[in-house]
């Protein structure tokens, strides 16, 4: 898979739209991974995960979502680092690629005072595509399409929210009784 510029919004969301119409939700996947920005992407994964495991997500993977979450809306090393931190831990279960497309974000990162800045390449696009599919893998045979087209539509629904202008960001942090997820404004991330 191969990053490509970043569509515009309303590009992509086309885009998306037309291999929905195709009922080609996996190649949908591809196409949104491929093209949206590193925080469309994890916010998208943060999305698909609370649809998972609404209304209560195990913790560990809430608290893999929380730290996600919060370098969405807060941004800087500090949350990649601490989601770093967590992936050194044996307490991320299946947000383990949700956390690594945080870290691998692109840019410098020095994991603590005496280590070394460190360059990390953007491999957020293959890493929540992992993180798509072994949520789609967890929902049996059966039901893969299903849930594959429905994560496609969340992505539809965050990108068309976008699309009506500046709206307030709400601070949706994931806790042991999550809220429903609350659509950023793709412009914002």
């Amino acid at each position: 898979m191969t990053k490509m510029p970043s569509m515009d919004t309303d590009k992509l969301r086309q885009t998306i739209q037309a291999s929905l119409d195709k009922r080609d939700a996996h190649k949908a996947i591809e196409i949104m991974c491929e093209n949206a920005s590193a925080r469309q992407l994890v916010w998208w994964g943060c999305l698909c995960a609370w649809s998972t495991w609404r209304p209560q997500p195990p913790i560990i993977e809430d608290t893999a979502i929380g730290i996600a979450s919060r370098w969405i809306l807060l941004g800087g090393d500090e949350h990649r680092r601490d989601a770093a931190n967590a992936l050194q831990t044996d307490r991320v279960g299946k947000c383990r690629s949700l956390l690594s497309a945080v870290v691998n974000s692109g840019g410098q990162l020095q994991l603590d005072s005496t280590s070394h800045v460190q360059p990390t390449p953007d491999l957020t696009n293959r890493f929540v595509f992992g993180f798509i599919h072994t949520l789609i893998g967890g929902a049996g045979p059966v039901r893969q399409y299903e849930v594959a087209d429905h994560f496609i539509q969340v992505a539809v629904q965050m990108i068309a929210s976008s699309a009506s202008g500046p709206q307030p960001t709400p601070v949706p942090m994931p806790s042991v009784q999550p809220i429903a997820p609350v659509f950023l404004p793709v412009s914002s991330l």
